[in-house]
């Protein structure tokens, strides 16, 4: 015999017992048996990206609270910013950062994460905060060359367009 339960929560845990009833009353409870209920994973954090120079992102998020199924992986989607969205990385359930590195210089890029286990997919993750990927830096212009001394110039430019990173050396 059986009985179904509907409506449960995911990640949940649940205790259910059984007694049996017939003419003369009902008999004792069953002992207690123990169930977590299972979901599709839920809602992630958005993920953080960081600019690692070029055209390569770093790309981190927290693992979603257990739902009662084991994770099976991961989607990561990226779009140009008001573009459409697409899967760029399916990384397993252990990993929690990549590094994507084909980007177009000079565009914003936004990334979502969701979460997948043998229930389902998750609810998508709110979209990151919008990057830009570094571009190298414009060259320099204005550049002067002043005599200081018989054998000695300055040569002096204002300070070119970084391309979103800092300048370390010229």
């Amino acid at each position: 015999t059986e009985w179904m339960f509907a409506s449960l929560n995911g990640g949940r845990a649940y205790l259910f017992r059984v007694r049996a009833k017939n003419s003369a009353g009902f008999g004792a409870w069953s002992s207690k048996a123990r169930k977590v209920a299972s979901s599709a994973p839920f809602k992630m954090q958005p993920p953080t990206v960081t600019n690692l120079g070029g055209l390569k992102m770093k790309i981190d998020w927290v693992a979603p609270p257990s739902s009662g199924a084991r994770l099976s992986g991961y989607m990561l989607q990226r779009r140009q910013v008001d573009g459409s969205f697409e899967i760029v990385a399916k990384p397993g359930p252990n990993t929690v950062s990549v590094v994507i590195e084909n980007h177009i210089e000079g565009i914003k890029y936004e990334y979502t994460i969701v979460a997948q286990n043998s229930i389902g997919v998750g609810e998508v993750s709110e979209v990151s905060s919008p990057i830009m990927t570094a571009v190298k830096p414009h060259k320099p212009s204005g550049v002067t060359v002043t005599s200081t001394a018989a054998s000695t110039v300055r040569v002096s430019w204002p300070i070119p367009n970084n391309g979103f990173l800092n300048i370390t050396s010229y």
